[in-house]
């Protein structure tokens, strides 16, 4: 049994700086889009590394839960929801999360949201994945640490007069770094599912930093690597933004085989073999 994806949505809050208004809402189009739903929502994981006012405590995704809980009682009843800090890169490992307790049977759907509220525009993602048949679904996860690169990113926020304001130090060979780290995963993750790169029908990245997707769509096949609007920088949800573009067309229904990447500061590189249900 694999864990399929049942519905994506993606929201921007309209002032641009609210991370809960807009991770809210993208939660709730998801729940619409399988309303009513006979079972519950077992997990509700939030990966936005840059909340509303830096805040962690509570966690962010009981705050969402809480604003979604009198519209979709039934749905969100018994619903255990945390926050995961991965960096950018928490979108695929809560996919992980999610399906994992899908196959063991515990739960029948889960959601991940993810987004931010600085530095960018406030954009939020949601994505729906349920239980599927045995042929489909997320397969294979892997993730892999390459710690000799840590200090390429940091981020830290600090009080500067009035306000508390985002800092971020990146260094100039990050981008590289990341390409080497994603090849060098890539590779061993299909040696390890005996699969050739030519298998893979469709790529789905991180769109950050600024010219990766760019850089694995010439190193893939430009075809297969989806490249969203020019890199829509909204960083913690941008796999689920890809997703969403690659729904948007023919694309990702016409694929079977889909690979996720999702890279992050670490540097960590998750990695998820999809097969599209036909």
């Amino acid at each position: 049994m694999g864990a399929i994806i049942k519905a994506c949505s993606v929201s921007t809050d309209e002032t641009g700086t609210s991370y809960l208004s807009s991770a809210a809402s993208a939660v709730k189009n998801c729940l619409e889009q399988l309303s009513p739903v006979k079972k519950g929502v077992g997990l509700l994981i939030n990966t936005g590394v840059y909340p509303d006012r830096h805040i962690h405590e509570p966690a962010i995704a009981s705050l969402i839960q809480g604003v979604l809980q009198k519209s979709f009682r039934a749905i969100l009843k018994g619903t255990f929801s945390f926050d995961l800090h991965s960096g950018g890169g928490g979108v695929v490992m809560a996919l992980s999360i999610i399906n994992g307790f899908i196959e063991s049977g515990k739960i029948d759907y889960g959601v991940v949201v993810a987004g931010d509220s600085v530095p960018f525009d406030g954009t939020a993602g949601a994505l729906m994945i349920g239980r599927g048949q045995s042929d489909e679904g997320f397969k294979i996860f892997s993730q892999d640490t390459y710690t000799h690169y840590s200090s390429d990113f940091r981020s830290y926020s600090n009080y500067s007069g009035n306000a508390v304001e985002l800092f971020i130090n990146q260094d100039h060979e990050y981008l590289n770094h990341c390409l080497q780290c994603v090849k060098k995963s890539v590779r061993r993750f299909l040696l390890d599912s005996a699969l050739s790169d030519g298998e893979i029908d469709l790529i789905i990245p991180s769109q950050s930093p600024e010219g990766f997707a760019s850089a694995l769509a010439d190193l893939y096949d430009k075809e297969r690597v989806v490249v969203s609007n020019g890199e829509h920088k909204c960083y913690s949800a941008e796999v689920i933004v890809a997703i969403a573009d690659a729904q948007s067309g023919e694309i990702f229904r016409n694929s079977r085989k889909v690979l996720f990447i999702n890279v992050g500061p670490g540097i960590i590189v998750d990695l998820a073999l999809y097969l599209n249900p036909f």
